[in-house]
């Protein structure tokens, strides 16, 4: 972030991989739509693409250059080519998103698969703090 930039209040990590139609849904239509709404009121949201087309094979920069270009993404997006997250959350499943509250790094939300409203009704709960 640059420098003055202030600390977002939330983190929402989206875990996602190529291969994954959820994830893909996911990426087109809900992730644009809540990182503009959210985005403005404190809430940062960070992509990892773990997979790529092929299952337990990891993505590569061209994988993520691809992904990103297809669904357009304004928010940051990396690969996780080793699966360094799976050591905090389970990703067996995609997608998984969860939110951090920055005040004291805790996960205070987990959803497996595209996330309902009731996530978002957290999200707001949390910026609202």
């Amino acid at each position: 972030m640059p420098e003055g930039t202030p600390k977002p209040t939330v983190l929402m990590v989206n875990v996602a991989a190529v291969w994954c139609q959820p994830c893909k849904e996911e990426a087109a239509i809900v992730l644009p739509a809540e990182y503009a709404k959210f985005n403005p009121l404190g809430m940062e949201l960070l992509s990892i693409l773990t997979d790529s087309e092929d299952p337990g094979t990891p993505a590569d920069f061209q994988n993520l250059d691809t992904w990103v270009s297809t669904f357009g993404s304004k928010y940051p997006s990396v690969i996780d080519p080793t699966y360094d997250i799976g050591k905090l959350i389970d990703t067996s499943q995609y997608p998984a998103n969860f939110l951090i509250d920055t005040s004291d790094m805790t996960i205070a939300e987990l959803a497996i698969g595209i996330p309902t409203s009731s996530f978002f009704t957290k999200l707001e709960t949390l910026l609202a703090e």
